[in-house]
């Protein structure tokens, strides 16, 4: 039967929630390290069982049961559900998402933005960060009224992935101010996150992702949370071939992790 507990005071346990569900999946171990001190922090069993019981039935594709735990989650709290219901929403639609290396012609209110890739100790660019920028390059050439957003820091030889990725779009054709270089992200949660932020001062209202095969899913699902609608990818053609099935539930699990990191930083 299943308990009818207190519901979340705050997004804050919320994450503790998520800590928990990843217990589950095996044990303490497979708890993310970035979620130890809520982990460490966490309230009863009974507070954290509501939300923990909606993330798990979607995990499992239990769709009565999630239902069921978000109606009480919104009854009792329904901001918290809101948000929560933002965060699997975009983690389902970027499961669903399908890497695509055919371009998506777009208007000027989307923003093409290319995701970074580290770059050689040299400061050079290693193979498939060019690969991401011929799919982007293309992507440009489809839909030329879009601005352009290239994300990336992590520096080497004092020089960022955005930098890298400007250089190279501009030698290959690109107006230079078309190109808005984001320089300080170090993980695909702040991709998305300062993205969001250039691509609004831009005054675009949507976004082509632009990345591999094996990271457009994560990266739409960490779009999607921060703010940014994500209206169509490409991708380079890596492993495209092993990409195209659906991810595997472990696959699915990195998308909800990096999905709720975005949450957490956005302080809720």
């Amino acid at each position: 039967m299943r308990k009818s507990p207190k519901c979340f005071a705050s997004a804050r346990r919320f994450l503790v929630v998520v800590a928990s569900a990843a217990a589950l999946f095996g044990g303490v171990e497979a708890v993310p390290a970035w979620l130890t001190p809520a982990v460490a922090a966490a309230s009863t069993p009974a507070d954290r069982a509501l939300a923990e019981q909606a993330i798990w039935d979607n995990y499992n594709g239990d769709v009565v049961g999630q239902t069921m735990a978000m109606a009480k989650l919104t009854a009792a709290d329904p901001a918290l559900a809101q948000r929560t219901g933002q965060v699997l929403s975009s983690v389902g639609t970027a499961v669903l998402t399908v890497p695509n290396p055919a371009p998506v012609p777009a208007g000027a209110q989307t923003a093409i933005v290319v995701l970074g890739y580290g770059l050689l100790p040299n400061g050079t660019m290693r193979p498939e960060l060019v690969n991401r920028l011929s799919a982007g390059l293309r992507e440009a050439q489809a839909s030329p009224s879009s601005p352009i957003v290239v994300t990336g820091g992590n520096p080497q030889s004092g020089v960022t992935e955005g930098q890298a990725m400007k250089a190279w779009l501009t030698g290959h054709g690109i107006s230079a101010d078309r190109v808005h270089a984001e320089t300080r992200a170090n993980s695909t949660v702040q991709n998305a996150l300062f993205s969001t932020t250039i691509i609004k001062s831009i005054g675009a209202t949507d976004a082509v992702l632009v990345s591999s095969p094996d990271h457009i899913r994560r990266a739409t699902g960490d779009f999607l949370v921060a703010g940014t609608p994500v209206v169509g990818v490409t991708t380079s053609l890596t492993e495209l071939a092993a990409q195209v099935p659906p991810p595997d539930k472990s696959e699915r699990w990195g998308i909800y992790q990096d999905a709720i990191k975005v949450f957490q930083a956005q302080g809720n």
